[in-house]
């Protein structure tokens, strides 16, 4: 997606974004509470608990979620790869 904008600096001020959810993501979201809390809050276990939950549901989910498929110490989502923030 393309935008324009006459002030750049006014856009990052009130942190405009595009944001639309993608499918699936809820249940994705429920599937790592679920693996933090039968990890005993235990990062790497909980990851391998989380992934396995993805790939059960594959077909509910678009693509885009299997990138963040890592969860941290903080029971943050998010991906192995981490990038800089992308505004535009």
């Amino acid at each position: 997606m393309l935008a324009y904008a006459k002030d750049e600096e006014r856009l990052r001020e009130l942190d405009i974004r595009w944001r639309e959810p993608k499918p699936g993501i809820e249940k994705s979201f429920a599937a790592a509470g679920e693996a933090w809390e039968s990890a005993n809050v235990d990062p790497v276990a909980a990851t391998r608990i989380y992934r396995r939950a993805l790939r059960a549901m594959r077909d509910e989910l678009e693509p885009a979620v299997f990138r963040y498929d890592h969860i941290d110490e903080a029971d943050n989502m998010g991906s192995p790869k981490p990038r800089p923030n992308l505004i535009f």
